[in-house]
């Protein structure tokens, strides 16, 4: 009965597409949409992510709904910003009783490689679910001008 409330496939059309047209059956696109589909029911999720970046900053907003903002753990090495979290919602409780699970739970981990990026300056906060990073850059080095001396002005 589960079955007959409603059967949802975000990839049907797609793989409708790829499927009528015999040159596509062994393509990246099929392959990539079948790993999809496989992430997704194993239970592994990417939260979607927008990056901006302005003159001194990149902000990156992060769709992580159902995620406490203090088991969200942002790291960043190098020039590479790491988000990465747990989420568990109430279907794994036992005894519960769906009728429909869509809803995913897991862990999640994305990575995002940023160019001159100071570590030292980062701030995230969580409101909404959504998570907004802010990653400061580097100050940019500003030219020097050196005076030549001469030996006449013996400066």
């Amino acid at each position: 009965m589960t079955r007959d409330i409603l059967h949802y496939d975000p990839f049907q059309i797609a793989n409708d597409l790829l499927f009528d047209k015999p040159f596509n059956r062994h393509s990246l696109v099929r392959r990539a949409l079948r790993q999809m589909e496989a992430d997704t029911e194993g239970g592994r999720w990417l939260p979607r992510c927008d990056i901006r970046e302005n003159q001194d900053s990149f902000i990156v907003y992060a769709e992580i709904p159902g995620v406490d903002p203090a088991s969200i753990e942002v790291l960043v090495q190098n020039d590479t910003l790491t988000i990465s979290a747990d989420r568990h919602l109430e279907h794994e409780k036992k005894g519960a009783d769906f009728n429909l699970i869509e809803r995913v739970s897991g862990s999640f981990k994305r990575q995002f490689i940023l160019p001159d990026i100071n570590p030292e300056q980062v701030s995230a906060k969580g409101k909404h679910g959504v998570l907004e990073v802010i990653v400061k850059k580097k100050e940019k080095i500003q030219p020097k001008k050196i005076v030549v001396s001469t030996e006449e002005t013996g400066t």
